[in-house]
């Protein structure tokens, strides 16, 4: 009785691990192609609709994501532009710097920029100025949002389960073939044992 060399098997349970970890992985990366979310507007001071008072010169503005190419401006209540010195805080935290508000009544935030997908959003929002409303709050660079630390990255937890998974069907494999071998042995002795007969001694 034959039986196939450890080697060999050994050599083909490490291939298909192999294959099956690449498999695995490059279902998983397929599913994770960027789904083209815009980087969008998350946190704002003064806020959409909110009414400041005081003197007022900073408007702050915290995206979910990177961004380049920005431009920011005000309108006032006339309509009229209103520029000044925009600020790169953070990868994702712009700030407007502009002369005191004078004017009561409503301002409209304009803003454009290009986001981590490469896409240009351009999008905008108000609040309302009046002499003896609150006073706006800029943000500080201690705010939880303003480049958050990220955990490990979806690739991380893919190769991890990839690699718990090969090593699991790699044990798997080893343990079958053990098994295997272990029946060989023990079918081989056991026909030993049958095809020995006593010869008679002639006397």
């Amino acid at each position: 009785m034959t039986t196939a060399s450890p080697n060999r098997s050994t050599i083909g349970g490490f291939a298909g691990v192999a294959a099956f970890v690449l498999g695995l992985l490059v279902f998983s990366l397929g599913g994770l192609a960027p789904a083209g979310a815009h980087s969008a507007l998350i946190v704002a001071s003064p806020s959409p609709a909110q009414e400041v008072g005081g003197e007022v010169t900073i408007v702050d503005l915290v995206f979910n994501g990177g961004i380049e190419d920005s431009t920011v401006f005000l309108e006032d209540p006339n309509g009229e532009r209103i520029d000044g010195e925009l600020e790169l805080k953070a990868k994702n935290w712009l700030r407007l710097v502009v002369d005191p508000l004078e004017t009561e009544g409503q301002y409209i935030v304009r803003f454009s920029f290009i986001s981590e997908d490469t896409d240009p959003v351009d999008s905008a929002y108000a609040f309302k100025y009046a002499v003896d409303g609150p006073d706006a709050i800029p943000l500080s660079s201690s705010t939880d949002l303003l480049n958050p630390q990220e955990g490990p990255g979806a690739m991380f937890w893919v190769v991890s389960v990839a690699l718990v998974l090969g090593l699991a069907l790699f044990a798997g494999l080893m343990a079958e073939r053990l098994r295997k071998t272990r029946m060989a042995r023990i079918a081989q002795d056991e026909g030993s044992g049958d095809a020995s007969t006593d010869v008679p001694v002639e006397p």
